[in-house]
């Protein structure tokens, strides 16, 4: 249906699609999603339609039955669902399957031994076509890694491949990714030992002259890492690898670092202040090694019950039981059904009180290896901030062991911090809010955060609140992180490569002496422009084309240097009261990072 021109006609004067949507969804659903997957258009089908269309093509694509099929389909249960191999030992299960066809006997049905031998060919089938597959990449293979550990302790290197390959029905470029090794880590996690283990990988799939970036975190042994890898690579007498410029720092974990600096602040102002000593509890995060080294452990020592301990403190005990979430529950359901619960709007730029149903939800509780969480903890328990106060209030009676609820000055402390982490929660989720982010719109972004922190240590309405004392810490984390940005060449390459962007933020944003840093980085990759457009992009896209700026030739770089115009305006800040902030009565304002534009489609480098 999409193969043939349709009239133009004009349904309404509105932009609404949902209508048409779902008729397409309902009624034509094979030619929407493949129209979707070959225009690449933002609206992404939801995973029931795509399992219902493999569904859909399964039936079309029915494999005669034979005891090999059922070998491989048996296989493909096991591994897709990770079902443990034992499954085919289970008398109900091996019944279930003699039951389904009455030719098939028991010894036509393998057992657990011969299942794993047949995963383990299918695996040795599937590398065979993955390494067939990353030769044929389009320019350079860039990687994601990270090392977790199992639920006994153990150490696995996961590594992730992301490669740009061509459809050989339609031609199309399309971004590739496969999982290329899970290695268990032994001994120290030095730079050297994974650098050695990658390469090994790296040898095995037959890529070592085709590696491109590295996204990694920011611990000292990747920083390691990258050094002894490239050192590897020159023996091979494989050139083009820069430790420096390959190595793409995980922007979230940055971030991350930010906000625990600031709450290592206000834990450490909680302890000095005149709060009641209160048991020893842990740090928000586990032990935080950066790239140059310096540890940075959370302290166990006998803090004072601050407001972000009393927070914890709160959370863990409206938690603490079954019966007691329940009774939370009841009180908030209590409170709507009474018309209890208030919340102040701005009517005719008067505040004014109104009764408001509150969602019947429970509190978070603030995990360690779960970044945000403090703000996702802050901003549940201040939305539930009565409720939580009616709960205690009624609770005196089976607090005895919990001496240290939250008071108003607790609360307005609270809520300081909130405010400051809901920042780099904003450029984090905006981040992450594409299924391929950018690098191109990693330095805007984090500039825009550093400036929203700068903007509230100025802000007059916040003066009295010595929020200084908590921002810096966050900020000295960020400078010093950003100065690592632009000792990269690739963020600069990946900003100008971008069509929505080219030289306008650097020319916007950036002083005299850094524009002309960049004008020399870039023109240091002029052999760029010598290659043909259509492979040129072969090598930067992460999609296929569809911004139009993309299917036109490639100006001479000296030409694009001069284009100093976004196509996106970009609104830096806007101020807007939370919902939240009015609710609560507050008057102060609310920070938020919003984009006018966010610019995270285009040109993918890495």
């Amino acid at each position: 249906m999409f193969s043939h021109p349709i009239p133009r006609r004009v349904y309404a004067s509105g932009t609404s699609v949902s209508s048409r949507r779902k008729h397409l969804e309902g009624q034509h659903l094979d030619e929407y999603l493949d129209a979707i997957h070959q225009h690449t258009w933002a609206r992404k089908p939801s995973a029931d339609h795509e399992k219902q269309l493999e569904e859909r093509r399964t039936n079309y694509q029915r494999v005669p039955y034979s005891t090999a099929a059922l070998a491989n389909q048996l296989v493909r249960v096991v591994v897709s669902n990770d079902l443990s191999i034992n499954l085919i030992e289970n008398r109900d299960f091996r019944d279930l399957l003699l039951f389904l066809r009455e030719t098939l006997h028991d010894a036509d049905i393998p057992h657990r031994t011969k299942l794993r031998s047949l995963i383990i060919d299918a695996w040795l089938d599937y590398w065979e076509e993955l390494k067939a597959e990353l030769r044929l990449s389009l320019g350079r293979i860039s990687f994601t890694g990270d090392i977790w550990s199992s639920a006994a302790l153990h150490p696995y290197l996961a590594i992730t491949a992301h490669w740009f390959g061509r459809r050989l029905d339609t031609n199309q470029v399309l971004l590739r990714q496969a999982l290329l090794a899970f290695r268990h880590i032994r001994g120290a996690h030095s730079g050297q030992r994974i650098a050695r283990v990658v390469f090994d990988v790296m040898d095995q799939a037959e890529i070592l002259g085709k590696i491109g970036h590295f996204t990694l975190d920011k611990t000292s042994n990747n920083l390691s890492f990258m050094t002894h890898f490239s050192i590897l690579l020159r023996r091979r007498d494989t050139n083009g690898f820069d430790a420096k410029n390959n190595y793409i720092r995980c922007f979230a974990h940055i971030i991350n670092l930010c906000s625990q600096a600031v709450i290592r602040a206000m834990e450490k102002d909680d302890t000095d202040a005149d709060y009641p000593d209160t048991d020893t509890e842990p740090g928000t995060d586990s032990d935080i090694s950066d790239d140059d080294g310096v540890t940075i452990r959370p302290t166990r020592t006998s803090r004072k019950a601050g407001p972000i301990q009393r927070a914890r403190k709160s959370v863990r005990f409206i938690r603490k039981s079954g019966q007691q979430r329940d009774q939370f529950l009841e009180i908030i359901q209590q409170g709507n059904d009474d018309k209890t619960w208030t919340q102040v709007v701005i009517v005719d730029a008067q505040a004014e009180k109104v009764t408001v149903n509150l969602a019947l939800v429970t509190l978070f509780p603030d995990v360690k290896t779960r970044w945000d969480s403090v703000f996702f903890m802050l901003r549940r328990l201040r939305y539930l901030q009565q409720p939580v106060t009616r709960f205690f209030a009624t609770n005196r009676d089976a607090l005895l062991g919990f001496n240290h609820p939250l008071e108003s000055t607790h609360w307005n402390r609270l809520e300081l911090l909130e405010l400051i982490l809901q920042q780099p929660h904003t450029v984090q989720t905006i981040m992450s809010s594409e299924n391929t982010p950018i690098l191109a719109a990693a330095i805007p972004a984090f500039e825009l955060f550093t400036k929203s922190w700068n903007s509230m240590l100025t802000d007059p309405l916040l003066a009295n609140e010595n929020i200084r004392q908590f921002i810096t810490p966050g900020l000295a984390v960020a400078n010093k992180y950003y100065s690592r940005f632009a000792d990269t060449d690739t963020y600069i390459i990946a900003m100008f490569i971008d069509p929505t962007i080219r030289f306008g933020w650097i020319a916007a944003n950036w002083s005299e002496p850094d524009r002309a840093k960049a004008r020399a980085i870039i023109l240091g990759r002029a052999p760029l422009q010598d290659q043909a457009p259509a492979h040129h992009l072969s090598l930067v896209l992460a999609s296929p084309l569809e911004h139009e700026a993309l299917v036109l030739p490639l100006l001479p770089l000296p030409l694009l240097l001069s284009i100093t115009v976004m196509h996106n305006n970009l609104s830096i800040f806007q101020m807007k009261p939370a919902a939240h902030e009015v609710q609560l009565g507050l008057k102060r304002r609310s920070w938020t990072i919003t984009f006018a534009v966010l610019f995270l489609r285009g040109l993918p480098l890495i």
